[in-house]
């Protein structure tokens, strides 16, 4: 309700409605938001330099709100990531050079790209960023002279955004990198091609509106129809949907919250399956995926490597697992599955809970005692 006060009173509203979407794109992603904050620096400097804005109290005042705004949100997000920085540390070099674009990644389709066929250069992770054709020659309409004030600011904005996404390739990133903390944590430069596409949007938008402004009635219409058919053709994806699993395997039916699971064969492809089907049980996981992989659980992953062989049922023990799952299904090689599945019927160090069949193989809930 304060909010909608605060958006009728149209000497508040601009204030607010930038606070809200740049706390709305903080909280569905650190990232983005880091990302979107960088973009506007240079943005809101252009502007406020060229309609020559003064200072004032009432300025102030707005800024300030704006800021209150912004800043809860941002500190909800940001404050759990810097609690955990010391464990986590500082993205690699490697890492971070790997997910860097280069000029011609800009020139590369996506793989779900109408234009993917028409490239023989494999895509890289991420790094996959033609935007389209009619994005750039519409961008370049608003790029025509004359040129007001927030498309220059946009021009330059969006050409910093582009360096920006080459990373420690760049210009100006490697300095963001060495002296400022969020861009230590940035594990993909190459998403700031996103502001890069937000740049090619607004002067899409100068171009076409100067374009309407000269056109009228029946000639207006034909032109909205053809720029969208062009659209749609030039941007059309390459859709091929996969069938994911229907139901869960039985056996987690049986698992209740306080169990802390270890699923076997684990693995980063084999991880997203269980993290979705923790969705029906909500019980803890050492297993599990992210953008970030805690040494740790790395070191923990090779250990396990001989399960169930040698001391690895003590090592889960110590790790804190109460519950070991087996997903046949999941097993590279099935033959491994049913020794694993034969010897851990065979230990006294564990006690069959559950078992059962999913996707026609076997799985199986062992508590360990």
């Amino acid at each position: 309700v304060a909010l909608l006060r605060f958006l009728a009173d149209p000497r508040r509203s601009t204030a607010l409605v930038f606070a809200t979407l740049v706390a709305a794109q903080w909280l569905s992603s650190l990232y983005f938001g880091v990302m979107l904050l960088t973009f506007l620096v240079p943005f809101a400097a252009l502007v406020c330099t060229g309609w020559r804005l003064r200072p004032s109290v009432a300025m102030v005042r707005h800024a300030a709100l704006a800021g209150v705004a912004m800043l809860v949100p941002i500190a909800i997000v940001t404050a759990p990531y810097l609690a955990s920085r010391n464990a986590r540390g500082d993205r690699p070099t490697g890492v971070i050079l790997q997910y860097s674009a280069a000029p011609w990644d800009y020139l590369t389709p996506h793989g779900r790209s109408g234009y993917a066929d028409m490239f023989g250069r494999p895509n890289l992770p991420e790094r996959d960023l033609f935007p389209g054709v009619t994005p750039l020659l519409f961008a370049a309409a608003g790029m025509a002279p004359p040129l007001r004030v927030s498309a220059i600011a946009t021009m330059v904005s969006g050409a910093l955004a582009l360096d920006w996404s080459f990373g420690l390739r760049g210009l100006t990133y490697p300095t963001l990198h060495r002296w400022l903390a969020p861009y230590q944590g940035m594990r993909v430069p190459a998403r700031f091609s996103v502001f890069v596409g937000s740049a090619l949007v607004l002067l899409s938008a100068f171009g076409l509106a100067r374009l309407f402004r000269r056109l009228g009635g029946v000639a207006a219409g034909v032109a909205l129809a053809v720029l969208c058919a062009s659209v749609l053709i030039d941007l059309r994806p390459r859709l091929t949907l996969s069938e994911h699993w229907r139901v869960t395997p039985p056996i987690y039916a049986s698992v209740t919250p306080d169990m802390v699971l270890a699923e076997f064969p684990t693995g980063p492809e084999v991880d997203v399956a269980y993290m979705y089907f923790s969705t029906t049980h909500w019980a803890r996981m050492l297993n599990g995926y992210s953008g970030y992989l805690p040494e740790p659980y790395i070191i923990l992953r090779r250990e396990l490597e001989g399960f169930p062989r040698g001391d690895t049922l003590a090592r889960l023990k110590r790790q804190g697992a109460t519950h070991v799952t087996v997903n046949c299904r999941l097993f590279a090689r099935p033959g491994e599955c049913r020794e694993i599945i034969a010897t851990l019927d065979g230990s006294p160090d564990v006690s069959l809970v559950s078992a059962g069949k999913w996707e026609a193989m076997d799985v199986r809930l062992y508590a360990l005692r």
